[in-house]
């Protein structure tokens, strides 16, 4: 027997007993054979996702064209940032290498950050100069990370661009960096490269070093003019250090107390001033001390921007 409905139909058979006149459902046989045509309401629903579905796909084509629309014809593509705040200047992929901040944990001495450093301080000179303008791009793991921050330290502080040997030109080129400058252990002419070229900081005029290490720093009689900076002692394993004959003035840093392997000192012949600080007499290796002939006024030196450095005057300037 065949049910029909509107929306489905029911076929199921019936047993029939002949001697007790009865007759049963036979379950097995039971067939449901619903419609192929959806219920009103569920047709309608199919149709408005299908509307949805197109919409969404026609509104990302119609973005893709404009954005190709846009970078053919030059136009800028502007992003809107999810924070208000301005950005002061461009992150680079330097900026995040962690030199920065190895450099201000290990380095930078006196409780110094550079966020609270003024933007002339030549410890913000040294690490823009390694971030972005040295050619040997130092990363953050790199052994001689601390001893060539120190020595471009050195290098601003006094004023490299004035040195009457081997100093500071602007040029990091390898093959035209080289300069002549005199050995004051031999007495004679030695072939070295300027300071702050891409070559190995190690073969830089002045400088000595032992297996990469720096051991010494030999800048006498080369016309620096400033003040001894304290990350000098970034170099840890110096032992001698020689800047006698210059233009130095200032006091001369307790930090330098903390060099355990200083041998000799010579700063004679400069403008300094106050005393030598107990530190240094703390260091057991130090054999020679030599600060005599301060605010001697026969030597003047010139700097880079062509005014002079009075050595008979505090800080080298008569005002």
């Amino acid at each position: 027997k065949t049910t029909r409905s509107y929306n489905s139909v029911l076929a199921f058979a019936r047993k029939v007993d002949e001697e007790e006149g009865e007759s049963k459902d036979i379950y097995p046989a039971f067939k449901y054979y619903p419609r192929t045509r959806l219920p009103f309401y569920q047709a309608c629903s199919v149709r408005i996702l299908s509307i949805i579905t197109l919409t969404l796909i026609a509104v990302c084509v119609s973005l893709v064209v404009v954005l190709a629309i846009k970078l053919s014809q030059g136009e800028p593509i502007v992003v809107i940032s999810e924070s208000d705040t301005p950005t002061l200047s461009p992150t680079s992929l330097r900026d995040k290498s962690g030199v920065r901040e190895v450099i201000e944990a290990d380095v930078i001495k006196r409780n110094a950050t550079f966020e609270t450093l003024k933007y002339d301080d030549p410890r913000v000179f040294a690490m823009d100069w390694l971030l972005y303008d040295d050619p040997r791009q130092l990363d953050a793991f790199d052994d001689n990370l601390a001893q060539r921050y120190s020595l471009a330290v050195v290098a601003f502080s006094f004023d490299s661009m004035a040195w009457m040997h081997c100093g500071n030109d602007g040029d990091v080129d390898s093959n035209s960096s080289l300069c002549s400058g005199k050995d004051f252990h031999e007495f004679i002419d030695e072939e070295k490269y300027k300071w702050l070229s891409g070559v190995d900081e190690c073969d830089w005029y002045g400088v000595t070093c032992l297996e990469g290490v720096v051991i010494g720093l030999e800048l006498g009689r080369n016309n620096l003019v400033g003040e001894i900076p304290p990350e000098i002692a970034g170099l840890e394993y110096l032992k001698i250090l020689s800047l006698h004959q210059n233009c130095i003035y200032g006091t001369i840093p307790s930090e330098l107390g903390a060099l355990s392997h200083l041998e000799q000192l010579d700063l004679y012949k400069n403008g300094l001033s106050g005393m030598i600080p107990n530190d240094l007499f703390e260091v057991t290796s130090l054999m020679q001390i030599n600060v005599a002939y301060q605010y001697w006024n026969t030597h003047n030196c010139t700097r880079s921007d062509g005014t002079i450095a009075e050595m008979e005057y505090a800080r080298a300037d008569p005002v």
